[in-house]
Order: structure tokens, then sequence, then C-alpha cells
């Protein structure tokens, strides 16, 4: 990427610049340009960089306070926002963001995966029975595509016919998990109850 003042030489130095509108805009100038320029209102960079090796801008007790060295983004204007400025963020506000995260996901910040129609026997794949049923489905469904391109017909009809056994097997276990999660909850809220 080319210094957008020059246009001579490569860009080394990379900010966004945020207006007084809450707009922001990317700049990626070469170290003379940036050094000629320095952009008006914003802290030096290095200072930045060499401040957050020393551990400035990283108070314990007001997050609020926080500054990530990179694009100086502070944790407040992130909250504003709802967005970070750069990757740099993550580690700096990383205490902050992990009780965030925590509050929104209820006590969960580590990804487990994503489970097909929801997580859990309402609403889809969560068992690892229910994950083997989704896997061979989905290696039937390959097998009878590569049998029907190669022209192999009598193949892809068994295919065809064990795809939809397998498919009837995993609705059947579905429609099951969720008539026992049903019955353990009991009687839906709010619902009327005749007396006999």
């Amino acid at each position: 990427m080319k210094c957008q003042s020059c246009t001579k030489r490569a860009a080394t130095v990379h900010y966004t610049e945020i207006s007084d509108n809450k707009e922001s805009r990317e700049i990626h100038l070469c170290e003379d340009c940036y050094n000629q320029q320095k952009p008006g209102g914003s802290a030096d960079i290095l200072g930045l960089i060499s401040g957050a090796f020393s551990g400035a801008g990283r108070p314990a007790d007001d997050p609020g306070a926080l500054t990530c060295p990179n694009c100086g983004l502070t944790y407040a204007a992130f909250r504003q926002r709802g967005r970070l400025g750069c990757p740099q963020c993550w580690e700096t506000f990383s205490e902050p963001l992990t009780a965030l995260l925590e509050k929104i996901h209820n006590g969960g910040t580590r990804h487990v995966g994503k489970s097909p129609f929801g997580d859990g026997p309402e609403g889809g794949a969560s068992t690892a029975a229910d994950r083997s049923a989704e896997r061979e489905i989905v290696a039937l469904r390959r097998k009878l595509t590569d049998a029907i391109k190669g022209e192999n017909y009598e193949l892809a009809a068994s295919l065809r016919d064990a795809l939809k056994q397998a498919e009837e097997r995993a609705a059947d276990a579905r429609a099951e998990a969720r008539a026992d999660a049903a019955r353990s909850r009991g009687p839906a809220s709010g619902g009327t109850e005749t007396s006999p």
C-alpha cells in the first residue's frame, strides 16, 4: 500500500482518525510524511507504544480511562461507539471486555461451536449422537452427489434410500428429544388448565 500523501513510498504508519461527528477515516502514510504531518489532536504513536510497555494507559481501577496504545481508542469511546479500533484493543481492554462478554453471554466467554437449528434438545444437534447422525447425513449427501456426477445411478439410488432413512431417524430423535424436554418442563406457563 502506498502513502496517501506522497504516493511514492510504502505506507508504514496506519491509523484511524475519528472526527467530532463520530465518523472515522483510515490514514496510511510513509514514515516521512507522518513525521511532517503529525495528525492534529492525536497523541504521538511512538509515545503511545512506549507507554504501553511501561504500563501507562492501563489503570486497573477505572476501565473507562484505558487507552489502546495502537489506535488511541479509549474504553469509554468504545462503550459509546460499540466498536473496537484495532486488534490491539482486544488485549488492552481484555479485563473489561471479558466482564462485558460474560454479562452478555450469561457467564460464557469461550466459543463452543455452532449447532444447527439451535443449541440443545429443542433446537438441534447438541449431543454426540445428534452430531454423529448429522455427520452421517452430510457424508451420505456428498457420496450421493459424487455418484450422480459419476453417473453411477444404482449406487445413487441406494445412497438416496440410505439418506432418506438417516434423515428420518434424525428427525424422529429430535422429535423425541423435544417431547422429553417438554415433559420435563411440565405444563406451559400462561396456558389454561382445566379442572376435573
